[in-house]
């Protein structure tokens, strides 16, 4: 373990005899001494882990990242040493020697705070989902390497009871990738991911009055289908999972309903673009957002707030009196960001496949009292 930090520029200068008192050569001694150090291979069966800051790395790798991020690294020891291919580099008065055990590195991931509890819980979900050939997904995914192949899903059909479309149609629900930036898959051997964390990480610094001392992150979860992170045992995990992949088994059921669901278009019009009860879709929204969207991170989801800890809201989008470029918080909108598997929830509803309680309950929520319920059924229907 290394603690790579920047306390005080000053600091790193004193502890390295650097004469020339510029913050721009305890910037360049960080970032050799932190490829020196990355490029090290660990023991076996062992790891190397630093600790620093956002610039160091940013500076050390070319790699930005946020608050909590870690970066995984492999040093090349195929690859000539950095004391070979380098050697050394001058910083005002002093030299840095590259090590002859320091290579160059792969980047690996670059993994969110949350990362390691989302790995964990589907750690355990596989293991459970290999116990419990009861649950609908299990029984699918049969290698239970959390996808669902179109080979997978039709040698469950042994009957041929989905239409051709049923998979394709699954899909378009659960996989959205072009919502990030990134295009859809062109692989001719699909899947349907089980077990999905899509959130916004992004935002902006004040320049115009701070100079860039101010941040303003825009952290936001879009789709989170692995389950709320935070649970202190393993069942708790794994029971969040199947709240936030409530819809997706239920989706599969009934879609064995050939005659109902013949085709894709069918299925939109269904499934998606169907009349809704207004009363119980805000039940079952408000019961979405704790399951697997937006609200869905539970108490270990960092969601960073503006670093003028509100003053910006409190000043009526200004700092300091001048207006600010953009705002200080941010959400997504429907017109940014629209759960498809929040519409096919809804349409479950209204259409009687499941009650309001079935669904209540699968999502892991309170469902409503009876006669609330009956009176919105009768009145609001």
């Amino acid at each position: 373990l290394e603690l790579l930090y920047m306390g005080g520029y000053l600091e790193v200068l004193a502890l390295n005899n650097i004469t020339e008192i510029i913050k721009l050569n305890a910037l360049k001694w960080q970032a050799y001494n932190i490829r020196n150090f990355a490029g090290k291979k660990p023991a076996p069966g062992k790891n190397n882990i630093m600790v620093t800051h956002g610039f160091n790395i940013k500076l050390g790798f070319g790699t930005a990242v946020d608050e909590g991020y870690c970066m995984v690294l492999r040093p090349e020891d195929s690859e000539p040493s950095l004391a070979d291919s380098i050697g050394s580099v001058t910083v005002a008065n002093q030299v840095f020697e590259f090590d002859n055990d320091a290579f160059p590195v792969n980047a690996i991931a670059r993994m969110s705070p949350e990362s390691a509890l989302l790995m964990q819980t589907c750690d355990e979900v596989r293991s459970d989902a290999i116990d419990d050939q009861n649950d609908v997904l299990a029984a699918i995914d049969t290698d239970h390497d959390m996808k669902i192949t179109k080979e997978e899903f039709t040698a469950a059909d042994e009957k041929s009871i989905y239409s051709r479309d049923a998979f394709d149609f699954i899909s378009s629900v659960f996989i959205q990738p072009e919502i990030l930036g990134k295009p859809k898959s062109n692989d001719k051997l699909p899947s349907i991911e089980i077990g999905q964390f899509f959130h916004i990480n992004w935002g902006w610094r004040e320049y115009l009055t701070t100079g860039g001392d101010i941040s303003y992150p825009w952290r936001a979860i879009l789709e989170n289908t692995i389950g709320s992170i935070g649970h202190s045992t393993s069942e708790q995990r794994v029971a969040a999972f199947k709240h936030a992949n409530a819809i997706l088994p239920n989706l599969i059921t009934v879609l064995k309903d050939k005659a109902k669901y013949p085709t894709m278009a069918e299925m939109e019009e269904k499934l998606i673009n169907c009349d809704t009860n207004a009363m119980e879709v805000q039940h079952i929204n408000n019961c979405s957002d704790l399951a697997f969207l937006a609200e869905s991170g539970g108490s270990s989801y960092i969601p960073l707030g503006p670093g003028d800890n509100g003053a910006g809201v409190l000043g009526d989008g200004t700092i300091f009196g001048t207006p600010l470029a953009y705002p200080s918080i941010w959400k997504s909108s429907t017109d940014f960001y629209e759960s498809r598997s929040l519409k096919v929830a809804n349409c479950l509803v209204a259409q009687g496949s499941l009650s309001l309680f079935d669904i209540s309950n699968s999502l892991g929520c309170d469902a409503p009292p009876t006669k609330y319920y009956k009176y919105l059924r009768k009145n609001l229907a």
